[in-house]
C-alpha cells in the first residue's frame, strides 16, 4: 500500500510540473551592472547595461562623462528605436542577423558625432545597421555640456529576425 502511494504522488508530482519548452520571443527587459563590491574586486560586467528588445539588444560598453543614468537612458531609447526599425525591416523580409559595435562622442551642445564603427560582415548587415542603429544614435541628443569636458559611448548592438521566423 506504501508503495502504491509513494508511485501515486511520484506521477502527480511529474504530472504538476511544467514542460521542457521554452518561449521563442526573448524577455524584454534592461539589465543593469553588477553591485559596486564587485567592481572593486575587479569582477566587472562585461557590460554597464544592456536594453533587451524583442528583435534584438544594444548594450552599453562605456560611457565617459554622461553619468551611467543618462548614457543607460539613451541606450534604452536607442534599443526602442532599433526595435522598431527591425520589425519593419522583418515585415518586408529585409532583416538579417546583425551586430555592429559604436564608439560616439558628443559634442559641446549635445549632438552625437559616430567616431568609429565596426560592422558584422555583409552588405545586409550595413545597410541594417545604418537604417536601425547608427541613424537613431544620431538622432539622440544629449544636454549641452562644458566645451572642455570629454563626454562618450561605447555601444554594442545585435539585432536579427525573431527565432520562430527563421
Amino acid at each position: 500500500m506504501i508503495r502504491r502511494g509513494a508511485t501515486l504522488a511520484c506521477v502527480l508530482l511529474a504530472a504538476s510540473c511544467g514542460g521542457g519548452t521554452r518561449d521563442v520571443v526573448p524577455e524584454t527587459h534592461d539589465v543593469r551592472a553588477g553591485d559596486p563590491a564587485a567592481r572593486a574586486n575587479g569582477k566587472q560586467d562585461a557590460y554597464a547595461f544592456v536594453a533587451r528588445r524583442p528583435m534584438g539588444s544594444v548594450a552599453l560598453s562605456s560611457e565617459h562623462g554622461l553619468g551611467l543614468e543618462i548614457a543607460s537612458g539613451a541606450v534604452a531609447h536607442l534599443a526602442d528605436s532599433m526595435d522598431a526599425c527591425a520589425t519593419g525591416l522583418a515585415r518586408s523580409g529585409k532583416l538579417v542577423d546583425g551586430a555592429v559595435r559604436v564608439s560616439a562622442s558628443v559634442a559641446p551642445g549635445g549632438a552625437v558625432t559616430v567616431a568609429r564603427v565596426t560592422v558584422a560582415p555583409g552588405d545586409a548587415v550595413a545597410a541594417n545597421a545604418l537604417l536601425c542603429v547608427l541613424a537613431p544614435l544620431k538622432m539622440i541628443t544629449f544636454a549641452p555640456g562644458d566645451a572642455n569636458a570629454d563626454r562618450a559611448l561605447a555601444i554594442d548592438a545585435t539585432w536579427g529576425p525573431p527565432a520562430f521566423a527563421r
